[in-house]
């Protein structure tokens, strides 16, 4: 399998892939080709930012914002469509907090 999905995905991607399936637990990328492989697969996947939305759903971080802003000044790249979707969910639209 792993052969294969080197085909379509870098070998990290693959690697991640591959033990996704195998143990058919939820896959964590952004990369955007390997997320529609992983799709074709069946599995259900995050990216960094759905890890962020959950953390702080969870009490494990104060602010999706900030945490996204700091991952940007070290070259991370959200859109911004993307971002306010983000910061919607994570329920820090129009309620002040711009950490």
């Amino acid at each position: 399998m792993i052969t294969a999905l080197k085909l379509s995905v870098d070998d990290g991607e693959a690697e991640a892939i591959a033990l996704a399936y195998e143990y058919q637990c939820r896959l964590i990328v952004d990369d955007l080709q390997a997320r529609k492989v992983a799709q074709r697969l069946g599995l259900q996947i995050t990216g960094t930012v759905g890890v962020l939305i959950t953390a702080k759903k969870r009490g494990i971080i104060d602010s999706v914002k900030g945490t996204i802003n700091s991952l940007e000044s070290v070259g991370f790249y959200v859109s911004e469509a993307l971002k306010a979707q983000a910061l919607e969910l994570a329920g820090e639209v129009g309620g002040g907090d711009d950490r």
